[in-house]
């Protein structure tokens, strides 16, 4: 509704509630980059206007969150009760996504399955992403399309970052990544 009819509230609404996504679980934060993104590159609003909007609807998605983690690292020590550490990606990991990949497209287990859903999974992404780049050229892309794209490109660097720096052990099972299926 903010691309077609661009106003503060409906932006400030949009990141109240990915600030509700957040609080409900972290993963909800890879809502804001791309709520960001489709509004810096959709809204047909001059740029500073854009901007102002974007701004907007990152406090209202960052505040609520902040505070709360504020309110954690004061009476309770600690701000998300993690530790930062760098973990390199293992091979577990990677074995994990392609078996969950596999699993969204083929039931047998094989290797040469796993490896085929990935293909079609990086195709899908990259050709998503070459459509999105000339949508400002030809025939925009759908916004929701986009945003979906965004989201599925937001939630797989935030699992990225949140194996490498705060729990190695998550892992990449049909729980977790159900976000990026249902993308």
């Amino acid at each position: 509704r903010g691309i077609d009819r661009p106003r503060y509230e409906t932006f400030a609404c949009a990141g109240l509630l990915v600030s509700a996504a957040t609080l409900t679980r972290y993963a909800g934060i890879a809502l804001l980059p791309p709520g960001i993104l489709m509004i810096l590159w959709l809204v047909d609003r001059p740029p500073a206007k854009r901007i102002t909007l974007a701004a907007v609807f990152c406090a209202c998605a960052v505040l609520p969150p902040a505070g709360w983690a504020i309110h954690n690292a004061v009476v309770l020590g600690s701000a998300t009760h993690r530790v930062l550490a760098f973990h390199l990606i293992s091979s577990r990991h990677l074995a994990e996504a392609m078996q969950t990949l596999n699993g969204w497209f083929w039931p047998a287990r094989s290797l040469p399955a796993k490896i085929a859903a990935a293909v079609i999974v990086a195709s899908v992404l990259l050709i998503g992403a070459r459509l999105a780049a000339r949508s400002r050229r030809a025939e925009p892309m759908p916004a929701l399309a986009l945003l979906l794209l965004l989201f599925i490109a937001a939630f797989a660097l935030l699992l990225i970052a949140s194996i490498s720096l705060v729990d190695f052990h998550t892992p990449l099972d049909l729980r977790i990544c159900e976000p990026i299926y249902v993308a």
